[in-house]
């Protein structure tokens, strides 16, 4: 059924020219604004059913041809190509649009395109909206409806075939980059506009940003003013042990003495005042680092910064500016009372009732070494001072230190085992005469003690000559000692001889008490070369003792008495008739 029914046959035989089925020519000649319309259809339609009601239907896809350009209807206008207007209310079937354009075709052609060939300016495609308050979606893609799926892109925008932003069925956003967008859960990514060499291992990250050339050692982000974050903390991704699950905002973490896994790096601090204290795990950092190799297994450690951190009352009340350290309970601090590993300084006041009182403390992370302030009483410092403040750690007592302490003064000092020297350096002791108040040099000689005059250190070394001990009628053994420089003398007169001899001194010990010598005693004194001896006669007494002078003082039974000094710093020894009084 047809109104007009027209049946023609299009058949030229010039190339490039028209031929028309119909034509049909208005002229507006209007002698005033009007509105001119060249044809007119209307259709009515007041039933209440889902009909199908179309103005004007255009089918120009019949036939096989598809080599050239078949359009259903092309419209050309000073103002509009085509306008569409919609009322919106035959909603029942199809949602409304005022422009309905769909596609038909799996894999080519679009539902809707914009094109100019001359526009240098113009915008090519606008959404407009304008007097009443507007809340709805300016654009809407919805795409994998009901039973489909989506795997594609949102969006792709190119210059010259080169995409330069993406954002594909992940959420992902690639700014400049040439190659597919990466990380599955990321919803921004920054690329270079040549590369982007980004791996798709990120999970749930926000942004993404490759460096300039795509690799680790150029500039990914570079801030011409501030960078600012709400957080208030930098923290870095740290691998834990056990379950991650396990760990929550608040813990203080000490790195881990032994693990079943070289990426298990960090632990819940285990022990009161933990050396390995590290840091804590932090709610929400401004800025994290650490993620090269995902997040898998890892917590969100601060390093600097103020986060809330968690605290018990094991060591008294907390009040802002106290010290945290690690308590006896896994991953919570404590106020710190004694030398140790601290977390950093509170923040705020916790009341700590008791040792099982539990809370957060917010917390200026700084994980360093902390010891206590010392109170010294009227005289405990030198100069007799008094006062209080930090023990500086600035001393050891490594063994393989040579000199730990290059100074060291005490008043007192007591010690289970002292240690003088070493086999490469032997040293001694300097004491101070009670008489002269003169130094002298304790140090031990082929297993005997000897004093030598001046400081240890200051010109006196060892194997010097220093007077022995005294002997006496009740020594038993006899005495066997070496002496690098020695004189013999057989006369009372003064001698003095400088030499370099050896003397071995084998005395006979006599019980005797009488002060008359015996007529017949004897004493002989030889001058000695380097194998000589000196051997005392039976009947005869010898006394060697020591004298603050460091003087060899020889007494026998004969009637002279003689005195040999010992002058050590010249080697030169000098003799001398001695008193009438023994010395």
């Amino acid at each position: 059924i047809a109104g007009i029914f027209q049946d023609l046959t299009i058949n030229p035989t010039v190339a490039n020219n028209f031929q028309f089925g119909n034509r049909m020519i208005v002229r507006a000649s209007t002698t005033a604004t009007t509105t001119a319309i060249g044809g007119f259809i209307r259709m009515i339609d007041n039933t209440a059913l889902g009909n199908t009601v179309r103005g004007l239907e255009v089918q120009a896809y019949s036939g096989t041809n598809v080599q050239g350009t078949n359009t259903g209807i092309i419209a050309f206008g000073r103002t509009f190509g085509i306008q569409g207007i919609t009322t919106g209310e035959a909603g029942g079937v199809s949602n409304p649009a005022g422009v309905y354009a769909e596609l038909q075709n799996g894999t080519q052609g679009n539902a809707f395109r914009a094109y100019s060939s001359t526009s240098t300016s113009a915008t090519l495609v606008q959404f407009f909206q304008e007097t009443s308050a507007y809340t709805g979606t300016g654009l809407d893609m919805n795409f994998g409806v009901g039973a489909g799926s989506f795997t594609g892109n949102f969006m792709t925008l190119q210059r010259a075939g080169v995409a330069k932003f993406n954002i594909n069925a992940s959420g992902t956003t690639v700014i400049a980059s040439s190659s597919a967008a990466a990380g599955a859960s990321s919803t921004l990514t920054v690329c270079a506009q040549t590369n982007c060499t980004l791996s798709a291992t990120s999970s749930a990250s926000v942004l993404w940003v490759a460096s300039v050339d795509g690799t680790t050692g150029t500039n990914s982000i570079v801030a011409r003013g501030s960078i600012t974050g709400n957080a208030a903390d930098f923290a870095e991704w740290v691998p834990v042990a056990g379950e991650k699950n396990d760990y929550e905002a608040g813990d203080l973490l000490a790195i881990a003495t032994s693990t079943s896994s070289s990426t298990e790096l960090f632990i819940k601090t285990q022990t009161v005042n933990d050396p390995r204290l590290a840091g804590a795990i932090s709610a929400s950092a401004a800025f994290i680092a650490g993620a090269e190799n995902g997040t898998e297994g890892k917590v969100v450690m601060a390093l600097s910064g103020r986060i809330s951190v968690k605290v018990n009352g094991e060591n008294g009340f907390i009040k802002a500016g106290d010290l945290i350290t690690a308590s006896s309970k896994l991953g919570t601090g404590a106020k710190a009372i004694q030398p140790g590993r601290v977390l950093g300084m509170a923040l705020e006041s916790f009341d700590g009732i008791s040792a099982t009182s539990t809370g957060k403390v917010l917390t200026l992370i700084n994980p360093h070494w902390y010891v206590p302030p010392v109170e010294i009483t009227a005289g405990e410092l030198q100069g007799g001072q008094t006062g209080t403040g930090q023990i500086l750690n600035t001393y050891t007592f490594d063994p393989n230190t040579l000199y730990s302490f290059e100074n060291l003064k005490v008043k007192n000092l007591t010690a289970q085992n002292v240690e003088v020297g070493t086999n490469e350096l032997p040293s001694g002791i300097t004491i101070y005469d009670t008489v002269t108040k003169n130094p002298y040099c304790i140090i031990m000689e082929n297993g005997v003690l000897k004093s030598v005059p001046g400081k240890c250190g200051e010109g006196v070394t060892t194997g010097v000559i220093a007077t022995s001990t005294a002997l006496n009628a009740n020594q038993a053994p006899p005495l066997v000692q070496t002496i690098e420089t020695v004189v013999a003398e057989t006369v009372a007169a003064p001698l003095e001889q400088t030499v370099s001899s050896s003397l071995i001194i084998l005395p006979e010990i006599s019980t005797s008490t009488s002060t008359e010598p015996a007529a017949t005693s004897t004493t002989t004194i030889l001058e000695l070369d380097s194998t000589s001896t000196i051997i005392q006669e039976p009947t005869s007494t010898l006394v060697i003792e020591t004298v603050a002078s460091s003087s060899i003082v020889a007494e026998s039974t004969s009637t002279t008495e003689t005195t040999l000094t010992q002058i050590v710093t010249t080697e030169t020894i000098a003799t001398s008739t001695a008193s009438s009084t023994p010395q």
